[in-house]
């Protein structure tokens, strides 16, 4: 459809360009023993290789220089870009058997990339299509191909470093410290990327001759700066599938994607259309943009994947529609233009496995339910008539299906007998004795279907495995992975098996996220003929000889990724606990619930509190609960559900402000609490770009600035900018719109001590929930209240006049958003969220955050004030992009 393999050609120069690198290693780079105890082999020095804007301006200057000269352009180039990163090469040590191995690998893992990138978008010169310019249309375009074709030397290296990398032992402690200097490596290539665009683009005089030079830069730089990254994260993916999923290494690799992704980022938007236009029919438009927008996993290029998908299920109906034979689709903007979320008409027990589909219902025994603490079906004394339970144990099989596929009912309606045999079967093939789903084992009445949920974490974690049910995957014949494993036609199987896995029904859920989270120490698929097949085998297929790619986009599906050995074999012993769970806090549970919505509203709250690190009360949790010989193991109501949004915030001690910027509805009449959102699912709001939901800026972990849930409402520092409310106008000079820090209400230094809403953030103390007359007593607390004192009096002197601009535009923009988020306030502030990442042990200063939604502009909290120093939630605004920002300057503030 869009690629075929490797030419000759480039594989011969591919084959070149590895023994050249490996020929001209010196006796260093060679013969050096490898150190775990310093940084030298992970990464080169921050001061003295890494590329100065004076450097990066000279080069790509070089480069352009070399593009125009036709002999040996493409080697020239080369030698340019690869003469500044001779020296990050890693020792390979003991463990590579020999440098024909290494080579080998690094052959192999080369082919496996596009053999053409992404074509680089070049804003087309003036005439440059006219007639006149024919011949020198042909020329670019044929250079373009060329420069694409080319495998240069430092993807070389890159691929050699990944194939050292992933053989050399494990060190816990500094797992993703090797990747380190690949980041370092990559963001230098996109630095000069960014430099040579601007090149291209500020200049409209140049010949064509020159516009043409640095096109071809461009797409040499574009190009490499595509194949080096999906190696890069390659070796992640590799390394995670393998080893198994932990959070700090995804969390660090999505850290030092930081400066890379704007880059990446912008030149995608500018394929946009392109990319939207390679979907497949059947794939859902809005699943389809999940795919794309995921924080932890940037995939460059769909094609590939989307190419595998179209093979195998090219031929279903659209998912969108409503009716199983509908054409439409959905325009992808919204899960409410989605026939599978609204309006789609569900009928209960509608799905058959039998062939006359009127086989007859089995209903439940009421009394056997209750009988039992954690009731699951037991197949041994269910008869043909009712349903008969057992208590969960460890040879249970628990079953995750979407409602909408004609599974779903309660037990006391009935349960279709084909479906209770084809999952008899299957749990008998897999050793389980009885198995699990919310159609027989969550009943209608309210206090049993409470319990039932409640006991939710505690059935997936606690089953031996979890059985994944989606009409797309019990539609495809999986008999060639069993009778030619590892051949080309089976590993392209597995290609189209788990991309629809990733688009499917089931994947854009938030019970079956949460289900798939609790369950992941052993998923299994079902297919065809009620054949299963383990993810995690399909998942050591696609990395050991699948596309880049598809194994890239698994990052961002961090809840079915294997877990770590160690972690399983804990379980078995009954040592288990939230070491089970992926998502490790409640803005990361928060982020991916935005664009999984449940179908009744109300069910969003309770999934988000049942998704993240102890949640709920953890009533009465019992090490020995699952052993059904212990006659007084009993227990409570495990990991329940938070009762309400403000029960759950006051749980919390701090949150990442990455997460608070969108458009989530906040809580409403509950003082200290107008930042707390009470739903993760973004609502629309109005603005001028038309009614739009606002997503959270993407969660980087522990890299974004943290804001702190205190007795006094919520502390943080942000890039800041005041400027004039609605409230008091007249009172104000009407041309002074931005200023630098609004009055403080406070004259007396007194009633400022006495105050007790602004305080020291960071004071362990001052707790939510526990007086903060009690931490004053403190002779600690006396002193950070002086501290506190002094500072606001230095800022009520700073502001003895407003700061104004002059630039019609911006001032239009900020009068737009008052007028729209501060009537009543005199004051507001937008507020941008930071991050300050840490880069070898050398502290670089905050950042602003790219706001991935839209990166040309960012999305701004707006907060108002009446004092100039309680602030009160307002809502979200994205900055208009044509008009320039005002200025921020990083500041801690209180909201209320």
């Amino acid at each position: 459809m869009y690629l075929s393999e490797f030419s000759s050609n480039q594989k011969d120069q591919i084959r070149r360009e590895i023994a050249h690198v490996l020929g001209t290693l010196s006796p260093f780079q060679r013969d050096k023993k490898p150190s775990f105890t310093t940084s030298a082999d992970f990464a080169y020095s921050e001061a003295t290789d890494r590329l100065d804007p004076k450097q990066i301006e000279k080069t790509c200057h070089l480069l352009h220089d070399a593009s125009i000269d036709s002999v040996d352009m493409l080697k020239k180039l080369d030698d340019i870009t690869a003469r500044f990163f001779n020296h990050w090469f890693v020792p390979w040590g003991e463990w590579i058997l020999s440098e024909e191995v290494l080579a080998d690998r690094a052959y192999n893992l080369i082919l496996r990339l596009p053999s053409q990138p992404l074509r680089v978008v070049c804003k087309q010169k003036d005439g440059f299509d006219h007639v006149q310019t024919r011949d020198a249309s042909a020329f670019y375009r044929t250079q373009l191909t060329q420069t694409e074709c080319y495998i240069n030397r430092n993807v070389v290296r890159m691929a050699l470093r990944v194939c050292i990398i992933l053989e050399r032992p494990r060190q816990h402690a500094r797992v993703a410290e090797p990747y380190w200097a690949m980041a370092q490596v990559t963001e230098d290539i996109a630095m000069l990327f960014d430099s040579t665009r601007q090149f291209c683009g500020n200049d409209s005089s140049l010949s064509d001759q020159d516009w043409i030079g640095w096109c071809v830069v461009k797409s040499f730089l574009w190009t490499s700066l595509q194949r080096m990254f999906m190696l890069w994260t390659w070796s992640v993916t590799s390394l995670t599938i393998k080893a198994g999923y932990t959070s700090e290494i995804i969390t660090k690799h999505r850290t030092q994607q930081d400066r890379i992704r704007p880059t990446i980022l912008s030149e995608l938007a500018r394929q946009e259309e392109e990319i939207l236009q390679m979907r497949p029919d059947p794939i859902c438009p809005w699943a389809f943009q999940l795919l794309k927008n995921d924080g932890f996993s940037l995939c460059i290029d769909l094609r590939r994947p989307l190419e595998r998908y179209a093979l195998l299920l090219g031929s279903n109906a659209p998912r969108c529609g409503i009716g199983s034979q509908s054409q439409q689709v959905c325009d992808g903007t919204s899960f409410e233009s989605c026939g599978r979320f609204v309006g789609a008409k569900v009928i209960r027990q509608s799905a058959h496995e039998c062939i006359s589909k009127d086989c007859k219902k089995l209903t439940w025994d009421e009394g056997s339910y209750c009988a039992f603490e954690t009731p699951v079906v037991s197949i041994r004394d269910t008869s043909i008539t009712q349903i008969k339970y057992t208590n969960l144990s460890d040879k249970t099989l628990s079953i995750s299906h979407v409602w909408s596929h004609g599974q779903g009912g309660r037990p006391e309606t009935g349960f279709n007998t084909c479906l209770h045999d084809r999952y008899v079967k299957v749990a008998k093939t897999l050793g389980c004795d009885s198995y699990w789903m919310d159609t027989p084992c969550i009943p209608t009445e309210t206090a049993l279907r409470k319990k039932a949920i409640a006991n939710i974490n505690h059935i997936f974690m606690g089953s031996k495995a979890t059985l994944i049910c989606d009409w797309d995957l019990m539609g495809i014949d999986i008999s060639l992975l069993r009778k030619a494993p590892n051949t080309g036609p089976a590993v392209r199987l597995v290609e189209g098996v788990l991309i629809a896995l990733l688009v499917c029904d089931w994947n854009v859920r938030g019970w079956t996220f949460l289900e798939a989270i609790r369950g992941k120490k052993a998923l299994y698929l079902l297919f065809k003929d009620s054949e299963v097949f383990p993810l995690g085998d399909l998942l050591k297929c696609l990395v050991d000889s699948g596309n880049l790619e598809l194994a890239n986009l698994y990052l961002s599906a961090g809840h079915l990724l294997p877990l770590p050995e160690e972690l399983v074999q804990a379980h078995k012993a009954r040592h288990y606990g939230n070491i089970m769970m992926f998502l490790d806090s409640v803005e990361e549970a928060g982020t991916v619930l935005s664009r999984r919505p449940a179908s009744r509203p109300s069910d969003n709250l309770v999934i988000w509190s049942l998704l993240f690190s102890d949640a709920g009360q953890n009533l009465n949790p019992q090490p020995s609960d699952l052993d059904r010989h212990n006659p007084n193991a009993t227990r409570g109501a495990k990991d329940s559900a938070h009762k309400s949004a403000e029960e759950m915030w006051r749980s919390q001690y701090s949150i990442s402000t990455s997460y608070l910027v969108s458009s989530a509805p906040r809580i409403q009449g509950v003082r200290r609490m107008s930042w707390a959102p009470c739903s993760p699912v973004p609502d629309k709001v109005e603005s001028r770009q038309g009614s739009r939901r606002y997503y959270p800026y993407v969660n980087i972990g522990d890299e974004a600035e943290r804001a702190w849930i205190r007795h006094g409402g919520l502390v943080a520092e942000w890039f800041s900018c005041f400027f004039v409310g609605q409230g008091s106008r007249d009172a104000q000079d009407e041309e002074s719109t931005v200023v630098s820090r609004p009055e403080l209400a406070h004259d007396d230094p007194k009633d400022a001590e006495d105050d007790e809403s602004w305080y020291h953030p960071l004071d362990p103390l001052d707790l939510l929930g526990r007086s903060f007359n009690t931490a004053k007593e403190d002779q600690r607390m006396r002193g950070v209240h002086q501290l506190n004192l002094l500072t606001r009096m230095g800022l009520k002197l700073e502001n003895t006049r407003f700061f104004w601009t002059s630039d019609d535009d911006m001032m239009i923009e900020l009068q737009d958003i008052s007028s729209t988020c501060l009537s009543g306030f005199q004051w507001g502030v937008l507020l941008r969220p930071t991050t300050t990442p840490e880069r070898q042990n050398l502290q670089m200063k905050p950042l602003p955050l790219v706001y991935e939604g839209n990166p040309a502009a960012p999305l701004v909290a707006v907060c108002g004030s009446n004092n100039g120093r309680d602030w009160v939630w307002r809502g979200v605004q994205l900055w208009d992009s044509s008009v320039a920002l005002p200025s921020f300057k990083l500041r801690k503030l209180l909201i209320v």
